[in-house]
């Protein structure tokens, strides 16, 4: 019996290692980060109407003291598909994004591959990109500020 529990140990571990090595990853830069106050929020989404409801598949936050002068990079594990990525930075750790009176964000944003040049929030289809089976993705994110 015991013997039976390790085998599906090891068996369960090289299951686990083999996926992680031939897993895709998005090596994603940041670039543009105006100061090394609070957090950057990096969010995933897979579809249109996830984006617009602002429900993600995948996010988490990294201090921006970490990072090399304006610059940061990231490389998330992610399965293969269609994604689009964006980018918080939250200064004041509030979590969202925050307008002023006429509605314009007032903290940094960014979006992969895809630098917003009007005032209009994009749509999915404007940033989105595909990650095949075992591909390193590079995604590049500039951060812009009103």
């Amino acid at each position: 019996m015991k013997s039976c529990i390790k085998s599906l140990c090891v068996l369960f571990l090289l299951v686990l290692l083999t996926h992680h090595v031939s897993a895709q990853v998005l090596d994603v830069r940041i670039t543009n980060v105006h100061n090394k106050k609070g957090l950057i929020r990096v969010a995933i989404f897979d579809c249109q109407s996830n984006f617009k409801k602002e429900k993600t598949c995948w996010d988490t936050c990294f201090y921006k003291k970490a990072f090399d002068k304006n610059e940061f990079r990231v490389k998330i594990p992610i399965h293969s598909g269609r994604f689009a990525l964006s980018v918080l930075d939250d200064e004041n750790c509030s979590g969202k994004m925050e307008y002023n009176f006429l509605g314009i964000p007032i903290k940094g944003f960014g979006f992969s591959d895809y630098y917003l040049k009007g005032l209009c929030k994009p749509v999915f289809d404007d940033f989105c990109f595909k990650i095949a089976k075992k591909e390193i993705k590079p995604i590049l994110v500039k951060m812009k500020y009103f």
